[in-house]
């Protein structure tokens, strides 16, 4: 993915989220050419809606959502990416995401 507009998000558009995130745990593995990123959350849903979580230029490997391989049920975005409320669990569930 690549950004090509230069967005700027300000205090004043942020809305409260329909999800609340309980934790986060990032993995790196460094390596001469490469990085990986290894981004493990734990997510409760508040209200079942649309999740957009931000990121520019991501290189996807990997999408789990509770161990499961979720790669194809995301919706890729310029500044992120999407899942549909259909989904997602209705209870709090993990989210594993490796660039």
């Amino acid at each position: 993915m690549k950004n090509t507009k230069n967005n700027h998000i300000f205090l004043s558009n942020y809305k409260p989220s329909n999800y609340k995130i309980k934790d986060v745990f990032l993995i790196f593995k460094l390596h001469p050419t490469k990085t990986i990123v290894i981004s493990k959350m734990t997510i409760i849903p508040i209200k079942k809606s649309y999740l957009f979580l931000n990121g520019i230029e991501l290189k996807l490997k990997d999408v789990k959502i509770n161990g499961h391989n979720s790669i194809s049920l995301i919706k890729t975005h310029d500044d992120g990416i999407s899942f549909a409320p259909a989904d997602l669990p209705d209870e709090a569930f993990s989210i594993e995401i490796t660039t």
